[in-house]
């Protein structure tokens, strides 16, 4: 049965199986649970702060600006000029002194900010992709056709951290080690769902097993003839590696 994607807050441990639980957020604001999602205003703060941090770096880039056309020789000439309308030695020196450690600190003091602002930015950008990719994720990997189980959900995210990411527009790109865009067979950039599918190849114990006539599927063995009370040690242990121990005591006796 497909997880419902909103779930009311007095319904929720009724209605949702404790193991999916994990991936339900709570919306304060219209107190519900959602599936896959992040709250509105959880994710609008990110956003803001996202937007805000951008403003801040393009006003320090301006303000480098301001520096980048500094002429040196000029700047000499300048204090001489200092020099030649009427301070004395000492006067000269601790003016040329003091100009220098006023531009020399206020260098130091914007770069700085520069490069603290843009680690913050960088790791801002970092959480809100992972949050968006997750979110995105974690909607098409817990729909009925595509069948993971709701506890391996996190695991696959793990996975998805070295494959996706964000375009410039805000879309889900998966790149190689490389950094290259992957494609998929319709020569296309890949979709996530076609690489949360392909996954059932190399890592099949994060999907539910397919269930129907002679198939072992994890609601039970109706169509496999084991009866756990004729199953030996081995094959009871076997059994629920493979389909897991609800599957396992789904089986008759």
């Amino acid at each position: 049965m497909a997880l419902p994607k909103t779930v009311a807050k007095d319904e929720f441990e009724k209605t949702i199986p404790e193991a999916a639980r994990e991936h339900y957020s709570l919306d304060e604001q219209s107190g519900e649970y959602h599936l896959g999602l992040v709250p509105k205003g959880e994710l609008n703060q990110f956003r803001d702060n996202n937007i805000n941090l951008q403003k801040e770096l393009k006003a320090l880039k301006d303000k480098a600006e301001l520096y980048k056309d500094i002429d040196p020789e000029a700047a000499r000439q300048a204090l001489a000029k200092i020099k030649e309308l009427g301070s004395n030695g000492d006067g000269k020196d601790l003016i040329e002194k003091a100009v220098n450690e006023r531009v020399a600190n206020m260098k130091k003091a914007h770069e700085a900010d520069l490069t603290k602002l843009t680690e913050t930015n960088s790791s801002l950008q970092s959480r809100l992709t992972n949050v968006l990719v997750n979110q995105k994720l974690g909607e098409l990997a817990l729909s009925k056709d595509v069948g993971i189980k709701p506890e391996a959900v996190s695991v696959l995210q793990l996975m998805a951290e070295r494959v996706w990411s964000l375009d410039d527009k805000g879309n889900p790109i998966a790149k190689d080690s490389s950094g290259s865009i992957m494609y998929g067979n319709d020569g296309k950039p890949l979709e996530m769902k076609a690489w949360i599918v392909a996954q059932r190849t190399e890592h099949p114990y994060l999907f539910n097993q397919p269930t129907g006539s002679g198939a072992n599927g994890p609601k039970g063995g109706n169509g496999s003839g084991l009866k756990r009370s004729e199953m030996t040690t081995k094959q009871k242990s076997d059994y629920i590696s493979e389909h897991g121990s609800e599957s396992y005591n789904a089986l008759p006796m």
